[in-house]
């Protein structure tokens, strides 16, 4: 289906699944609140590289009448809930990661559920949600099935804030998010204590271990005052909330972001595997976050 170049469109991935019935739900809210369009993606998953495309003609009208109906289902469940929303369907042979790819061109967002099966029976987490984290050119929400709340104003909008870039530009969507949903924003950084050692030995550059778990925190602080300071100054109007975490990043993140409505959280980078894309921090998030978890490149 050719869409217009636009960015006024939330896209979702559906296939019938109970994590793609929760993504289905959660992108209708956001499309619904935003006033955005809301397309509905159903993948087949067919064609494995462009040059069989044309082959077998006839099985591949039968499989993409088959998908257009999964998306239909989808599209209707929406309708039920929000008839006034605009929804459209989208279906594609190719897999979901090509197919949902190319329409984040055009979109505001991409929402997937945790986990999903393909055509062939293959658990969509690895292969098609880390994958989108790294290949979607829009921001990308993963929602774990059960996860219903929305970011508003006693459910802030975390983001993990560590003075890197990836964390600056997850910062900057975790402020219009924050606005766009009248919620508070909370800076999250952590720190871990440094392993104790059983001679007393600190880690390279510290006398001990006690000493560069003062440091770190003492980093952590400094980083998150820094952080919260530049973000207030600049949005006057919005409520900023810093958090300075003792805990490993993975599940400090996590559990602030799971008494929040949205943890938000930065790629570090551009590289050949989805690993490499998304660092162990947010790799580590997506598997264990109950909370909607937008990843941000």
């Amino acid at each position: 289906m050719a869409l217009p170049s636009t960015t006024d469109r939330v896209i979702v991935g559906y296939d019938g699944s109970k994590p793609s019935e929760a993504a289905l739900q959660w992108a209708a809210r956001v499309a619904d609140h935003q006033g955005q369009k809301l397309i509905v993606m159903h993948a087949a998953e067919w064609i494995t590289y462009t040059q069989d495309a044309g082959s077998g003609l006839a099985e591949n009208a039968d499989i993409l009448a088959e998908a257009r109906e999964i998306a239909e289902r989808g599209r209707d469940k929406v309708l039920t809930d929000f008839p006034n929303l605009d929804v459209e369907v989208a279906t594609s042979l190719f897999s979901a990661k090509v197919a949902i790819g190319e329409l984040s061109t055009t979109a505001s967002l991409v929402v997937l559920g945790s986990h999903g099966r393909s055509r062939f029976g293959t658990l969509l987490m690895g292969s098609t949600a880390y994958a989108m984290a790294g290949y979607a050119r829009c921001p990308l929400v993963i929602v774990r099935e059960g996860a219903n709340d929305l970011p508003g104003p006693t459910r802030p909008v975390v983001v993990g804030a560590d003075g890197t870039s990836g964390a600056a530009r997850a910062v900057e969507r975790a402020v219009s998010v924050a606005r766009e949903w009248g919620a508070p924003l909370m800076l999250a950084t952590t720190w871990a204590p440094a392993p104790p050692d059983p001679w007393d030995k600190g880690p390279l550059g510290y006398h001990s271990a006690g000493e560069a778990s003062a440091a770190y925190k003492a980093k952590a602080e400094t980083e998150n005052a820094a952080a919260a300071e530049r973000v207030s100054a600049a949005n006057p109007d919005l409520q900023v909330l810093g958090a300075v975490i003792e805990d490993h990043a993975v599940a400090g993140l996590v559990n602030a972001g799971d008494r929040g409505g949205l943890l938000v959280l930065g790629t570090r980078g551009h590289g050949a595997l989805v690993g490499s894309l998304l660092g162990s921090t947010s790799l580590g998030a997506l598997h264990t976050s109950t909370s909607p978890v937008m990843i941000v490149d």
